[in-house]
């Protein structure tokens, strides 16, 4: 860059200087040369802009500034990379070629111009009786049989427009005619993400059975839309099933971390190289926000674990509640469960006559009891049932909420505050969601419950003086005794 001032002498000298988010890829040197500080990356960053100011030599600085644009060009750098590596297909004996096996997904970090279209090319013994059409499906050229090779080892190889590649295993089963096809479950997936925020990771399984002993099933997921015939499905994705992905060969379902709320809908597939059979897949995502916390309740259930309670209470658990609140069984929302072991009380909670529906103490303590956090809204935005309202009418009928949901209770708590939990200060309730690694996840007879893991606790604030979980902790000699007339605390 170039500055003019006209000035004469030292006013006339010009300075210049970087600012901006990006100044520090650069330097400039005192003639107005910007060299380059650091190594860019396309990938990372496409564009950069960077403030260039030019000041003169006076008291105060008269100054002009301009705004820099470097626009980074792409290289070829980066080889495709395989979404599932290894690989691995099942096919049975005596299909007609053109079976579709499996299809590869490839991402490319690199610009389209360099990445572009993919091309795969299969090497090993055997790789004649296979290959890939345009969509990437890899299919059967010929029929294939038991009796002559039970399994292919062979190398895939995807190449980017450029010819950067990347090498993937591929395993291949040949099995034996099936004579039934596999049996699938559909699955709905629960998951409740603390403040909308989600780090990603399993959420469920789906789960195939297939009465043929030697079948070996593989999992997949396809698009909502898929009408194609059993042979051949549709292999294109839609928005919402990008964000989720299945193990290949356990079924197991992980979701993307940046998954937003609502209802996400789509199909997995399982093959046993024969057959092809689909089931919906059902993921509702809802947010925990400050206010449901603040407006929960908690019921300990004895004697019974989250995976009991999904399979066989957990609808009736909502009835009983709705009918004895006056509510909408949709006003009802369960925002965490979780396993509790060997603790006869509420976790991090003070038990007391005015907190608790209180019963005989449990004769084995290794009993599993259930932790249920939930909350009650008002219906139409209008908020959510206060805390106490909601205990008082459960207190009120705790008999006939026993009876409707079968359910033995143990405690009831909305608060763990009351006046000698902090002996010299204030007490308030908290009750904290662990997002990390205290995730919780549940899965049973096609539904699957996924949500942070919840503590209830109460947090002291001290008088000045005092110290301590209770404010039970003198910490000076004020906080013991009166001050004298000549004395004064500080």
């Amino acid at each position: 860059v170039f500055a003019v001032d006209s000035d004469s002498e030292h006013f006339g000298k010009v300075s210049y200087a970087l600012n901006g988010d990006d100044g520090e890829f650069f330097d400039i040197q005192d003639d107005g040369t910007v060299i380059l500080m650091k190594e860019l990356d396309f990938e990372k960053k496409s564009s950069l802009r960077v403030n260039i100011r030019a000041s003169d030599g006076g008291e105060p600085q008269l100054f002009d500034e301009t705004i820099l644009v470097v626009t980074v060009t792409d290289v070829n750098d980066n080889p495709p990379i395989f979404e599932i590596c290894p690989l691995s297909a099942v096919v049975q004996e005596g299909i007609q070629p053109g079976q579709a096996l499996l299809t590869v997904v490839l991402t490319d970090s690199d610009s389209e111009d360099n990445g572009g279209r993919f091309r795969l090319e299969l090497a090993g013994e055997g790789a004649d009786a296979f290959s890939f059409d345009t969509l990437m499906n890899l299919i059967t050229t010929r029929q294939l049989f038991y009796t002559h090779r039970e399994q292919y080892d062979l190398n895939v190889t995807a190449y980017d427009a450029q010819g950067l590649s990347t090498t993937c295993l591929l395993t291949i089963y040949v099995k034996q005619q099936s004579r039934h096809p596999p049996e699938i479950q559909p699955l709905l997936v629960m998951l409740n993400t603390l403040h909308g925020e989600f780090l990603g990771g399993p959420i469920g399984r789906v789960k195939a059975i297939d009465k043929d002993p030697s079948d070996m099933l593989r999992f997949s997921i396809v698009d909502t839309n898929t009408a194609g015939s059993p042979s051949q499905p549709k292999t294109s994705f839609s928005m919402h099933s990008a964000r989720f992905f299945i193990d290949p060969a356990t079924g197991d379902l992980t979701a993307q971390s940046d998954i937003l709320p609502g209802l996400h809908r789509f199909n997995v597939s399982v093959t046993d190289g024969r057959y092809i059979v689909y089931a919906p897949v059902d993921v509702d995502v809802s947010n925990i926000d400050q206010d449901a916390l603040d407006h929960s309740v908690s019921i300990r259930i004895k004697r019974l674990s989250a995976e009991k309670f999904i399979k066989s209470h957990m609808r009736r658990f909502y009835e009983s509640l709705a009918h004895i609140l006056g509510v909408p069984v949709t006003n009802v929302r369960i925002l965490s469960i979780q396993n509790l072991y060997n603790n006869a009380t509420h976790p991090n909670s003070i038990s007391s006559p005015g907190h608790a529906i209180k019963h005989r103490h449990r004769r084995d303590q290794s009993l599993v009891d259930l932790d249920v956090l939930f909350t009650v809204s008002r219906g139409e935005s209008r908020g959510y049932h206060r805390p106490s309202f909601v205990k008082q009418r459960i207190e009120r009928s705790i008999n006939e909420l026993l009876t409707e949901s079968g359910l033995e209770i143990v405690s009831l708590t909305s608060e763990v505050c009351r006046r000698d939990v902090c002996l010299r200060g204030e007490c308030r309730d908290r009750l904290w969601l662990e997002n990390v690694d205290l995730q919780t996840l549940y899965d049973v007879d096609g539904t699957s419950f996924v949500s942070p893991r919840h503590i209830r606790t109460f947090e002291c604030i001290c008088r000045q003086g005092y110290a301590g979980r209770h404010c039970d902790v003198s910490v000076n000699k004020c906080s013991k005794e009166q001050c004298a007339k000549h004395e004064a605390r500080i």
